[in-house]
């Protein structure tokens, strides 16, 4: 038997693969959507800000990529994702270690904040461009 190929895993991603992945995230559903990711100084105004990225990343990211190249898309898809990760770990990271491990000087503190907003907003525009260009490849496929 053939080893199954990265086309065939997202050929038949919408028959076996979504359910299974929603089948293992499920009991951790309310512990995923609400984790926080910054401090609560942030919140809730920051929340706002995110949910305005969100569908406007989606949005802006569909008129584009729905006139791109598969590969391209492939591309973009991948990109966006290896930064969600990253901007979520980085998160992580920040908000365990600043006033915990790290003590910073305040002007540092209020860069790092800065930061830790961008990132924060990042998390959300980085999965919306994902989703999209994903959703794209499988609609393609």
């Amino acid at each position: 038997m053939a080893a199954a190929t990265v086309r065939d895993f997202i050929r038949d991603w919408r028959h076996v693969g979504l359910p299974a992945f929603a089948a293992i995230l499920l009991p951790w559903q309310n512990k995923l959507t609400e984790m926080s990711l910054v401090s609560d100084w942030f919140q809730p105004a920051l929340n706002i800000g995110a949910s305005i990225i969100g569908p406007l990343s989606c949005y802006v990211g569909y008129a584009v990529l729905a006139r791109q190249s598969r590969k391209d898309r492939r591309r973009v898809m991948l990109a966006s994702f290896c930064m969600f990760i990253a901007c979520v770990i980085l998160c992580f990271v920040i908000k365990m270690t600043i006033g915990i491990l790290f003590f910073p000087d305040p002007t540092i503190q209020v860069a790092i904040w800065i930061a830790e907003i961008c990132i924060y907003l990042l998390v959300f525009l980085t999965f919306a461009v994902c989703m999209v260009s994903t959703g794209l490849l499988l609609q393609a496929g």
